[in-house]
């Protein structure tokens, strides 16, 4: 009976401890040991000055993005609709070379960056806003009016992103996984327009996921093997030749300009990325395991 008992009691302590851990993550990089974690996983130590350079970047374009909104609300202010669009397009460039590091950042991409589609009403929505409804008003509207009310809302979401960003840290596998984001970012909606219904700037800011890329590349090439980054580099640099013809001194022509010759093939080497991408996490010998608790599923 007493055997029974202590039976009982360790099957009890084993099932509450259980259940306090719900979903275990579960982090093994190189030779070093398995590392357990509730939530966000650990960065392994070997990585963490990538991490410390990437933060640095990251911050960086944040208060380039606000530099920007700033510049376009004055604009607007004395009703400078030209200038207020270029600030518009600089600020969302910016954006969008860290926009999968935001989405850390639990749902700030939604609340700042949703295209109309994404609402049931679309540009009628009450909560359509964000970037897309700055341009929304600015270029197909050309309302000084509301592009103002929109950007000092658009411009508090910034200021408190930022602030976040000073206070927070990226961990090692969301870094990893946002290199073939990038890449599937522009298959899924920059190549298809469903991005800038208004603006056309589609095909400029394929070069800002790019960027975005690179600068992931950048704070890992210490720890990649060299044929490997020139194999992502040598990519790069034919979707931008692919993209040339466009680039008009800076100012891309709108997505609707390219001919579906070359629209088939920067689908084709930008898919090549995002597959070249994906084995990032591999070659840096990390693989992530998710445990769920039973009573965690729905």
């Amino acid at each position: 009976m007493r055997t029974l008992l202590i039976s009982l009691a360790l099957l009890a302590t084993l099932t509450v401890s259980h259940a306090k851990v719900g979903r275990q993550a579960i982090l093994q990089s190189g030779d070093g040991p398995i590392i357990i974690a509730l939530g966000d996983i650990p960065t392994p130590v070997i990585y963490q000055a990538a991490i410390d350079d990437y933060m640095v970047f990251v911050r960086a374009r944040l208060e380039t993005v606000v530099t920007d909104l700033k510049a376009l609300s004055l604009a607007l202010e004395h009703n400078d609709l030209k200038s207020a669009q270029k600030a518009y397009l600089s600020a969302h460039y910016a954006y969008e070379t860290i926009r999968p590091i935001v989405l850390v950042f639990g749902n700030m991409d939604r609340m700042i960056n949703s295209p109309a589609s994404a609402y049931l009403l679309q540009e009628n929505d009450p909560n359509f806003k964000g970037f897309h409804a700055v341009e929304y008003a600015l270029f197909h509207k050309h309302d000084v009016h509301d592009a103002l009310r929109e950007n000092q809302r658009l411009l508090k979401y910034l200021r408190d992103l930022v602030k976040r960003a000073e206070i927070e840290t990226l961990f090692l596998p969301k870094l990893v996984q946002s290199a073939p984001d990038f890449a599937e970012h522009i298959l899924e909606n920059k190549l298809s327009g469903r991005d800038h219904y208004y603006s056309g700037a589609d095909l400029s800011e394929i070069n800002a996921n790019l960027d975005g890329i690179e600068a992931i590349l950048t704070v890992l090439k210490p720890h990649l093997d060299d044929a490997f980054v020139a194999s992502v580099e040598e990519n790069i640099h034919a979707i931008r030749q692919q993209l040339s013809p466009y680039d008009q001194s800076g100012s891309y022509l709108p997505l609707d300009q390219l001919t579906q010759t070359d629209r088939q093939h920067l689908y084709g080497l930008t898919s090549q990325l995002a597959e070249t991408l994906a084995q990032l996490r591999g070659l840096l010998a990390i693989e992530v395991y998710h445990s769920f608790d039973s009573k965690e599923m729905p």
